[in-house]
C-alpha cells in the first residue's frame, strides 16, 4: 500500500545518495 509518490521520493533519494557517495 505504496502511493507513487514515496517510490518517487525513493527514486530521488537514490540519486541524491549516488552523487553524495561521488562527492566523497
Amino acid at each position: 500500500m505504496s502511493p507513487p509518490v514515496v517510490e518517487q521520493i525513493i527514486s530521488v533519494l537514490s540519486l541524491l545518495i549516488d552523487e553524495n557517495e561521488e562527492h566523497e
